[in-house]
């Protein structure tokens, strides 16, 4: 008997064959198939589309991130692995299992795209990328060349069982430098790393996937209905991972350096490694709202290398300050070649003297976005800051920290405002470069949405922004804008992109505007001057009536404040406060966002913002790159449950 799984997933495929003009059953069956969906509430007769191949499949069982522990130089944080470990063994003995065989599994964590490989006794019947962890996106047209078309295990194959291979697709570093060598040589931006490269060519058709074959599927994980099995089990996989095997003891720190050691050879890009209990213990130890309580990660430490500086560029952001990018002779690092890296702010720059001929030390924060991590040797010749802005061409000033444009009216502000306003209404796929082209003929991001909407059905009107007629990136700019339908009217007023107008005090503004319940005494208060104002409000629903007579749904606060607000309401707090949240807030809050929620004056910002006074986060023993930056500038780190039960 067919599963619900296995049910919804044969209807996706057959709703991908007609629309691509080769259905695989009658129509009778699939309306018989889909009422049977619908009679079940499955969610995924709500998939439409024409000619869509990116439906979202489920996966027969969800695929969980794991938990993370940070090494520091030197260190595994044996404790912290030891404490783990001790957990997981109480609770074994708790449900009355003997650990007889105290033997842990470490490999190799790569830096690659989860892929989940699906097979029906031992015939291939889709490959899904990870998505959301409950479904994916079907790529088994792309990369079924990597994978055998029928399974071969040592022990007998069920006909009648789902197996799942949870693999780590990677790419050699070799071949992903012919990739962005190639790119280069075409006028096309390098990708990253691997891992984006990869995304890239599962997630878009348009990308030459000419690389196909050099991409490795490695299988982590062999799942048999559900339960664990060793993927030692497998036989006719091109490539197994190295698994050792260990007992649990303080000698455990000899196989962490042998992977260390391993990383600098690897072909592949690794960034840490996987410590798992056997698979006959995982069903016993199960897992928790967001990681399998079986299995954890170490982190490695972040790679570093020197180099030298041969120059600094300026970007103005949205509240007119200048961020220098610090630019670097190439050097490979993490498995890509590092050009750019941040200078944090003037002051930053000023200090440790960063210029041509500086040589500094970098690392890649979270192995992703270089950074600087010490000062080597100053520049060699004076310098001085740009007195003038590259934007706008007004006069810059600097308070010894801060370099900034004063000229509300500077380019530079506008982009970033307009980017800010795009971020918060959702545009998909519209961004900087995108924007700068309507930067100076429209006054926001809301301006040019009602102009999108009144003239996408003529594209001649966007030649003028360097669209092309009848071009891919345009129909998904159009796109974007007219596929929103309904847009909260905090958010209407957060799009302006203004500065240091959040989601706390928009909420509260709309409140204000509807009648409804609002709390400002949290807010500063030329802030709520400006959005208690007539003009103010006169402007945004300007925006509002010309936005719903274009077939937007602008979403109104109730006028009775819920649970939550009126819990806040009797907060202790007096003063706004400015924080950076990092990490995850689970499980007692889904999202920072729903955290956030909680408190009218709690801000997200920045570490780098001069107002951030906290990084709150979900662990003490973080050593992350945000944890070491508020270490080194003093700003307090407090996690998610400490700041409720101090603030809530």
């Amino acid at each position: 008997m067919e599963t619900q799984f296995e049910i919804e997933n044969k209807y996706l495929r057959a709703k991908i064959a007609y629309y691509e003009g080769n259905p695989i059953m009658s129509d009778d069956e699939f309306d018989i198939l889909e009422m049977g969906l619908k009679t079940i509430g499955s969610k995924v007769v709500n998939q439409v589309g024409a000619k869509r191949k990116d439906f979202d499949f489920q996966h027969p069982n969800p695929m969980l991130s794991l938990g993370k522990i940070q090494t520091e130089e030197g260190n595994i944080m044996y404790a912290e692995l030891k404490a783990w470990y001790d957990k997981r063994i109480k609770m074994l003995s708790e449900k009355g299992i003997s650990f007889k065989t105290p033997l842990l599994e470490w490999l190799m964590k790569y830096d690659g795209n989860a892929i989940n490989c699906i097979y029906k006794g031992n015939k291939l019947v889709e490959i899904l990328t990870r998505g959301d962890g409950i479904s994916g996106k079907n790529v088994t047209n792309k990369i079924s060349s990597l994978v055998p078309s029928e399974l071969i295990l040592s022990n007998i194959t069920d006909p009648d069982s789902t197996y799942e291979i949870r693999c780590e697709a990677v790419m050699p570093l070799k071949a992903f430098e012919k990739v962005n060598k190639e790119r280069i040589a075409n006028g096309e931006q390098e990708f990253a790393n691997a891992r984006n490269f990869i995304a890239g060519v599962l997630g878009d058709d348009k990308i030459k996937t000419n690389y196909i074959n050099d991409i490795v599927l490695i299988p982590l994980h062999l799942l048999e209905n559900g339960n664990h099995l060793s993927v030692e089990y497998l036989v006719n996989w091109k490539q197994l991972p190295r698994i050792c095997k260990s007992y649990m003891s303080a000698y455990d720190v000899n196989f962490f350096n042998e992977f260390v050691e391993l990383r600098k050879t690897s072909p592949f890009g690794l960034d840490g490694i996987v410590v798992s209990f056997p698979a006959e213990y995982r069903k016993y130890l199960g897992q928790n709202d967001h990681d399998p309580e079986w299995s954890i990660a170490i982190k490695f430490v972040p790679e570093e290398t020197s180099t030298d500086v041969v120059g600094i560029e300026w970007n103005v952001g949205k509240t007119g300050e200048l961020a220098p990018v610090v630019l670097l002779k190439p050097v490979t690092l993490a498995g890509t070649i590092v050009k750019r890296a941040s200078g944090y702010n003037g002051g930053y720059i000023i200090k440790n003297k960063i210029g041509v001929g500086a040589k500094v030390s970098i690392s890649k924060a979270g192995d992703i976005i270089p950074e600087i991590i010490s000062i080597l040797s100053p520049a060699t010749s004076n310098f001085d800051l740009p007195e003038d802005c590259p934007m706008c061409g007004n006069p810059l000033t600097f308070d010894n920290i801060h370099l900034m444009c004063n000229n509300d009216s500077c380019d530079g502000k506008m982009i970033k405002r307009f980017g800010v306003g795009a971020k918060v209404l959702d545009l998909k796929g519209v961004a900087g470069k995108t924007l700068t082209p309507f930067v100076g003929h429209f006054d926001s991001i809301l301006d040019l949405f009602v102009w999108v909407r009144e003239n996408a059905k003529d594209e001649t009107a966007f030649e003028v922004f360097d669209f092309k007629l009848g071009s891919r990136s345009l129909e998904i700019f159009i796109k974007a804008f007219t596929n929103i339908k309904t847009i909260p009217l905090a958010k209407v007023i957060e799009s302006f992109g203004l500065d240091n107008i959040g989601k706390s005090i928009t909420r509260e503004a709309a409140n204000f505007y509807c009648g409804a319940e609002y709390d400002f005494k949290c807010q500063e208060k030329v802030l709520v001057e400006l959005v208690k104002s007539d003009d103010f409000k006169t402007k945004v629903f300007d925006y509002v009536n010309k936005l719903e007579a274009l077939g937007v749904k602008i979403e109104m606060p109730k006028n009775k404040n819920s649970l939550i607000t009126n819990t806040v309401k009797n907060a202790p707090i007096k003063e706004q406060i400015y924080a950076e949240l990092t990490g995850s807030p689970k499980p007692q809050w889904k999202t920072k966002e729903e955290f956030m929620e909680l408190f009218t004056n709690l801000e997200n910002v920045a570490l780098s913002d001069s107002k951030c006074k906290y990084l709150i986060t979900d662990s003490y023993s973080s050593t992350s790159g945000k944890m070491k930056a508020a270490n080194k500038k003093g700003i307090k780190i407090i996690t998610y449950n400490d700041f409720y039960k101090q603030y809530k």
